[in-house]
């Protein structure tokens, strides 16, 4: 019985009229339809001629997905207007006036100069060291008195080469640095006119609408098991260097910005005499998923600058 209601729903009602247009744009009446053009669209039509019904034609697949296309975007647009409502209010109950967020973004560039500072001697010191070990390779330019070629010791090669890396590092460190302070500064002058326009228009108020942020940081949990045990060894390998003990990894995530990702390893470092202390490692990975050797350079030494961005 169920099964017949149910069919019957589904089915053009007994002694209707109805209309319906074919593929080449001809209406027809009739009180029963053609199978082919039940999913068209049709109009239920009463005694007098008169409308009583409309069924619209079923969506095709393209239909149904821009459907579909259209609903998550006024879902996403949606919970990006309660984000910035979120915001916003988290914006006014931490300022209470513009003055407080210029002192807040000389705090944050504060730190930053420091290392900044740190790193621009670190780079001077190296370049200086270079110049005597320069001299002594033009020692041997040239040949002997036997004819042969002089060939500088392998010790002097080795250790020009790790100071022209270590230049190359700190420099990168440098500009990544400079890059910060640039994006801390944007950022606060962001928050300020943010800040103003809420003061006029009100949290809330359409008027305020602020634009969506320029930088989305996403956080992505990482799970540390036999499949990912070798990009983490790769990892604390990097950055074994003068940690002075044996590192593990506690947990990890992934951290996403900038069509970049980072992967973020929250661990220990246990020195020679048992002692344990927390350590965190960063190692940038490349497009396909493999660890970044160069980058994570740069993240060690941001770390040995004292940048707490890093």
């Amino acid at each position: 019985m169920l099964v017949l209601i149910i069919l019957s729903a589904m089915s053009p009602a007994l002694g209707a009229t109805y209309k319906w247009v074919d593929e080449k744009g001809i209406t027809h009446y009739g009180d029963t339809i053609p199978p082919q053009y039940v999913n068209r669209g049709l109009t239920e039509i009463n005694k007098t001629g008169l409308p009583i019904r409309k069924t619209d034609p079923a969506l095709t697949p393209d239909q149904l997905r821009a459907h579909e296309d259209e609903l998550a975007k006024q879902k996403r647009i949606g919970k990006q207007a309660e984000e910035r409502r979120r915001r916003d209010l988290a914006l006014m109950g931490t300022y209470t006036s513009e003055v407080e967020i210029d002192l807040a973004r000389d705090r944050n560039t504060r730190q930053i100069d420091i290392a900044l500072r740190s790193a621009e001697e670190r780079l001077a010191k190296r370049q200086t060291g270079l110049v005597p070990l320069r001299k002594q390779m033009d020692g041997y330019r040239g040949k002997d008195p036997s004819g042969k070629t002089r060939e500088p010791p392998p010790e002097l090669m080795q250790e020009i080469e790790q100071a022209r890396q270590e230049q190359t590092v700190l420099a990168a460190a440098i500009a990544e640095l400079q890059g910060q302070k640039a994006q801390v500064i944007a950022r606060f002058g962001e928050d300020k006119t943010r800040f103003r326009e809420i003061k006029l228009a009100g949290v809330g108020s359409p008027h305020a609408a602020s634009p969506a942020d320029k930088t989305e940081r996403a956080s992505v949990p990482f799970t540390i098991n036999a499949t990912t045990a070798a990009v983490v060894n790769e990892c604390l390998a990097r950055w074994s260097d003068g940690l002075g003990g044996k590192s593990q990894a506690v947990s990890a995530e992934l951290i996403q910005q900038n069509s970049k990702t980072d992967l973020v390893l929250n661990g220990r470092v246990t020195n020679k005499a048992g002692q344990s202390s927390a350590k965190r490692f960063v190692c940038p990975l490349t497009a396909e998923g493999k660890i970044d050797q160069q980058g994570t350079d740069i993240k060690k030494a941001l770390a040995s600058l004292g940048d707490q961005h890093y």
